[in-house]
Order: C-alpha cells, then sequence, then structure tokens
C-alpha cells in the first residue's frame, strides 16, 4: 500500500466512523428533550418561588379561595418587588375571571412593599406639613395688615 492509500483509507474509515454522529438514531426510544420535570402541586404552604408559580397554575374556580390563602404567607414575607407584583396581577385577572374578589387589604402590608409604603407616606406628610406652613403664612400675613391697622388708631 502506498501512502497515498493508506491516508485515503485512514480518512474513509474516520469519516464513516463519525458520520453516525449526525443521523437519527433508527433504533431505540427517543430522548427526552425537556429539562425538567414539571410537578403537580398538590397543596400545602407555599415557601419557594416554585411552589408559588405550581399554585397560580392549578388555580380553578373551585379551590380559588384556598389557594389564595395558601399564597398569601409568602407573598407578604418572602416574594420580591417583581414576583409580588406579577403575582397580584395574575390573581386579580384569575378574580376576575371566576367572578371572584380577593379579600380587602389582600397583602397589603407585605414586605415587597414596605421601602415604596414608607416613602409614599413621607411624601404625604411633607405635603402635609407644607399646606400648614403656608396656612399658618397666610394667617400671619392675613393678621399684619390688621394689626398695623389697630396701630394706626391707637396712635391717633
Amino acid at each position: 500500500m502506498t501512502s497515498f492509500q493508506q491516508v485515503f483509507s485512514l480518512f474513509f474509515f474516520l469519516v464513516l466512523a463519525f458520520s453516525n454522529a449526525f443521523a437519527p438514531r433508527a433504533v431505540g426510544r427517543r430522548a427526552d428533550t425537556r429539562c425538567f420535570i414539571v410537578k403537580k402541586y398538590a397543596g400545602g404552604p407555599v415557601n419557594s418561588l416554585t411552589d408559588l408559580h405550581r399554585a397560580m397554575r392549578s388555580i380553578t374556580k373551585d379551590n380559588f379561595d384556598t389557594r389564595v390563602q395558601e399564597i398569601e404567607g409568602f407573598m407578604k414575607e418572602k416574594a420580591g418587588q417583581s414576583s409580588y407584583t406579577k403575582g397580584m396581577k395574575r390573581l386579580k385577572k384569575y378574580a376576575k375571571s371566576f367572578a371572584k374578589t380577593l379579600p380587602e387589604g389582600y397583602c397589603k402590608e407585605a414586605k415587597a412593599t414596605a421601602k415604596k409604603r414608607a416613602a409614599i407616606k413621607a411624601r404625604v406628610e411633607e405635603f402635609i406639613q407644607a399646606k400648614q406652613e403656608a396656612a399658618e403664612a397666610a394667617a400671619a400675613a392675613a393678621a399684619e395688615p390688621e394689626a398695623e391697622a389697630e396701630a394706626g388708631e391707637a396712635a391717633e
């Protein structure tokens, strides 16, 4: 065998060996392409974001009230700002589609909204204080001409 024949035969066998890697499998079961298996939510306390998503997906008209109660603890204590906002939007959407309502004041004291509530409260207090100062200044300005008029009458 010449060196050309050796190189050609080596190339031929390599191509033959690796060509099967790009061909579809002819026999056997196909591999599962899912990255994870979604478990059904069986109920109970919601302790993680995954449990929250499962609980949200499992809401029906019949179990709406119980799921809302199960979700409330997580939404108040552990949910971040974006998961709180999205979760509340979804719950309101489900409530509207099932012709139900969320309980009054549901998750209003959530940890995720504490900073926003504090900022709003500070702005409202600042606004009220500014209005009171303006009213006091206006009252003082109104009282000043009267005091001058009284002083002028007393001087005469």
